[in-house]
Order: structure tokens, then C-alpha cells, then sequence
């Protein structure tokens, strides 16, 4: 947080590598009426013995 008490979006940067790493995507939708929302998505891979 910076001196007013603000977050300075470490958090979301680390959030947005770990995803992006994993070939995964982050949005983020944002209104007044109805705040924010982040959406995350990952890649789903099969478990074992799970065919095709």
C-alpha cells in the first residue's frame, strides 16, 4: 500500500504472472453500479486415464 493507504496492484501483477504462466487468462470487468469482477481461466488439462 502507498502512504494514503491505496493499494499499488502487486498483488494483481503476481496474480496476472502466475495465470500467464500456466497459459492461462485474468479479466476484469468493471461498472459503478456494479463494482468489480476479475475473472480468472485456466487451462484444464485431462486427469489420468481420462481419454479423448
Amino acid at each position: 500500500m502507498d502512504r494514503a493507504g491505496r493499494s499499488v496492484g502487486l498483488g494483481l501483477y503476481i496474480v496476472r504472472s502466475i495465470v500467464e504462466a500456466h497459459g492461462g487468462r485474468i479479466m476484469v470487468q468493471s461498472t459503478a453500479e456494479e463494482g468489480t469482477t476479475f475473472t480468472v481461466r485456466l487451462v484444464r488439462l485431462p486427469g489420468p486415464g481420462v481419454r479423448d
